[in-house]
């Protein structure tokens, strides 16, 4: 598997003129995201349609469960990485606390699955997806450093490759063995050789310049400046799943197979939402430092205004075009949930805003008042969530998720405007 090492080197060598380089940033990172956002969708059709939608149900459940899990292994660090454009610390540091976020995720991954009461089967594809997730959380390790590097680009590339390869395994595995845990497997294989890789070559041409002690005070530093923005991260996907473990406890694995359908665009709206503001993350943080406050919130309501036509947009089209064609495709009644998938929509698109609301806040270096607004509204969602399912059922399910969306955006955009304020206040 040298040819990735190689393709890596290639790309690094090639000289674009800045404009021509941003273009390249910018594309390559849509074209991986826009993957990234569809492997989702792709994976549990494949799954649906071979073996049915009580296995459908399944992976769902646990794909939900694993993405849920992958938050303690980044734990925030990525926006935070990118915008450390002093670079106050460095790339052998960032990667020592991922060491230690991505040990903890193995260690968690391991209790939620196994002592949780499910079947045995279940478990193991739980975990095994948990493993393939703590692969991905090392991947965006690297992928942080070719951005603050101006190479988004060649992250970008390497994601679209190895995503393609993982959807490749995965469906060979499935329709050869008819087994989602050998599927899961073959992924977590692929992507591991891609991990070493990686790994090789960051080494090679980033550490080689840098001290190879690890600094303990330096990851408690990283670790106390990135917990907001990791609580923030894993609470807003417990959050997006407490529907789902609600169904899980009360309904049945077909009812969890159809809101996991239902739910896979909404998932689409944030993913797709941050192939556009990713890259300009680091704009942003240099318009921060510079103090250009028009520049900065003009930017903030571009992306915002991008979210909500899209969402607008997915909910127009959402009875004659989508719930069809997803019908179609899952082989499902999704047609008789019109009011759910359209909640679902809106809560969507205000979960996208939120999630770029809260990059904007890390720019800011502000981001140790999101875990109050977070832990509050997980609480009351934890309180409501099975009176609500056991209730109103799916419709239940789908108000549940909106309705702290919806207050969770509000909360966030008056944190983020209030300290602008107060820092305008202040003398340069």
């Amino acid at each position: 598997m040298k040819f990735i090492s190689a393709i890596i080197k290639k790309e690094y060598e090639k000289g674009y003129k800045k404009e021509q380089q941003e273009k390249q940033n910018i594309i390559w990172n849509m074209i991986a995201s826009i993957l990234n956002s569809a492997q989702t969708v792709i994976l549990l059709l494949i799954v649906t349609r071979i073996l049915g939608v009580v296995e459908g149900g399944i992976f769902s459940f646990a794909f939900s469960a694993a993405n849920m899990l992958l938050y303690i292994g980044t734990y925030g660090v990525r926006n935070y990485q990118v915008t450390d454009i002093c670079r106050k610390y460095s790339f052998n540091d960032y990667s020592s606390l991922r060491a230690v976020t991505s040990t903890a995720m193995i260690i968690l991954s391991f209790f939620f699955s196994f002592c949780s009461g499910y079947s045995i089967e279940k478990s193991l594809i739980i975990f095994t997806l948990c493993l393939l997730k703590c692969l991905e959380a090392i991947e965006d390790l690297f992928f942080g450093e070719y951005q603050l590097e101006g190479r988004l680009d060649i992250a970008g590339k390497l994601w679209f490759l190895r995503l393609t390869a993982n959807m490749g395994i995965f469906f060979i595995l499935i329709y050869s063995t008819r087994n989602i845990l050998y599927a899961c497997g073959g992924m977590a294989l692929v992507s591991f050789v891609f991990i070493i890789e990686n790994r090789n070559y960051i080494q090679g041409k980033f550490q080689k310049k840098e001290k190879k002690d690890v600094s303990i005070s330096k990851i408690k530093a990283i670790l106390w400046s990135t917990t907001p923005i990791f609580l923030y991260s894993f609470l807003n996907i417990y959050l997006c799943n407490i529907p789902k473990y609600a169904i899980d406890r009360i309904l049945s694995e077909e009812k969890q197979a159809y809101y996991g359908v239902l739910f896979m665009p909404i998932f689409m709206i944030n993913l797709l939402s941050e192939f556009l503001y990713r890259p300009i993350l680091v704009g942003l943080a240099q318009m921060w430092e510079r103090r250009e406050k028009k520049n900065f919130f003009k930017k903030i309501y571009q992306q915002i205004i991008f979210i909500v036509m899209i969402t607008v947009l997915l909910c127009l089209f959402a009875t004659k075009i989508e719930l069809p064609i997803l019908s179609w495709m899952y082989q499902m009644e999704l047609v008789l949930y019109e009011r759910e998938y359209i909640i679902l929509l809106i809560g969507g698109g205000c979960s996208a805003i939120s999630y770029f609301i809260t990059a904007c806040i890390t720019v800011q270096r502000n981001q140790s008042k999101i875990m109050y607004i977070m832990i509050g509204i997980s609480l009351i969602a934890t309180i409501f969530s099975d009176i609500l399912v056991r209730t109103y059922e799916m419709i239940g399910a789908s108000f549940l998720y909106t309705g702290f969306m919806v207050l969770q955006m509000i909360l966030l955009f008056i944190l983020c405007q209030c300290y602008q304020k107060k820092r305008s206040n202040t003398t340069l």
